[in-house]
């Protein structure tokens, strides 16, 4: 485990740890906008699933499922650190 202030070795680090330093190094890349897209694009299918989530049964169950699971990929991805 490294020390507290101290960067661990990307070498040394598990495999989820390394993706998690990967996804970190790529969200600082991001442009303002793009982030704001990405956070605008987040807030507004947590809130549709909310409003929509009661309601799956009524029509096509298929696309507020595949919108669910967009969100939770996007989030996966994106994190709000």
């Amino acid at each position: 485990m490294a020390k507290v202030g101290r960067p661990k070795k990307i070498e040394k680090m598990q495999p989820w740890e390394r993706k998690e330093h990967e996804r970190k190094e790529a969200m600082k890349h991001l442009t303002a906008e793009q982030l704001q897209a990405i956070n605008e694009t987040r807030e507004t299918l947590r809130q549709f699933i909310e409003q929509w989530s009661e309601s799956f049964d009524i029509h096509s169950p298929d696309v507020p499922r595949k919108l669910q699971d967009a969100f939770w990929a996007l989030s996966g991805q994106f994190p709000r650190d």
